[in-house]
């Protein structure tokens, strides 16, 4: 049962910490700023049936400025695996970002050096979290059944 206890809530827990900041932007605040580099990661996924997937993902430097002060980031989103696409087959509206772009950042109003230009969770980003927190649950409803059998 302890087992099965720990496991269940360590799931729960990684969920909720890996969303964490996505719940915390939600209250930032937006303002314009100006793209200065643009670059596209790539990483591999293993299939078991076929060749590997290469999936392709934006990396950026960015320019804003908060009450007259400037400030430089390259935070695009908060985990590469939220922004991502097939290579050289899926389009994105990244696809079209250029170094001199004007470009909405999303800034922390308490602190204005954190940004990110996708604070938000994609769905498949969230339903991968509530996939977790749920298997989380029904481990600890198991381990709490046999326990009482």
């Amino acid at each position: 049962m302890e087992i099965l206890f720990l496991l269940g809530f360590s799931l729960i827990v990684w969920a909720i910490v890996n969303s964490w900041k996505y719940l915390k932007a939600k209250k930032w605040h937006k303002t314009q700023g100006k793209l200065i580099e643009v670059t596209h990661g790539s990483f591999q996924e293993l299939n078991l049936y076929s060749s590997p997937t290469v999936f392709s993902y934006p990396s950026a430097t960015y320019t804003y400025t908060i009450n007259n002060k400037p400030y430089k980031n390259n935070i695009v989103t908060f985990e590469r695996n939220n922004l991502f696409k097939i290579k050289n087959i899926d389009k994105s509206f990244w696809d079209e970002w250029k170094a001199g772009d004007n470009i909405e950042v999303y800034y922390n109003p308490s602190n204005h050096t954190e940004s990110a230009l996708v604070p938000n969770m994609s769905k498949k980003r969230r339903s991968h979290y509530l996939a977790l927190v749920v298997a989380g649950l029904l481990i600890i409803t198991v381990g709490l059944i046999t326990t009482k059998a």
